[in-house]
């Protein structure tokens, strides 16, 4: 992530849960995550950023894939 004017930043990461959400945590933060959205009630199995950081591909348990634009929907 290289746009450390936005969302996207270099000491970000995301990262997804059982309880169907997905995080963006900042490292330079506390513990906490500075954006939380809701994908789903089913636990997150898999996540990944496309080559351009615009977007987050997320599999869940049930074998549904939801894509996320980090630009807004985050």
């Amino acid at each position: 992530m290289n746009d450390s004017s936005s969302k996207n930043c270099s000491r970000c990461f995301y990262s997804g849960n059982g309880l169907g959400e997905v995080r963006l945590y900042d490292i330079r933060a506390q513990k906490k995550p500075i954006l939380v959205t809701k994908i789903e009630e089913s636990p997150v199995m898999n996540l990944c950023l496309s080559g351009d950081d615009k977007h987050c591909l997320i599999s869940n348990q049930t074998g549904t894939i939801s894509v996320l634009d980090t630009r807004k929907d985050l």
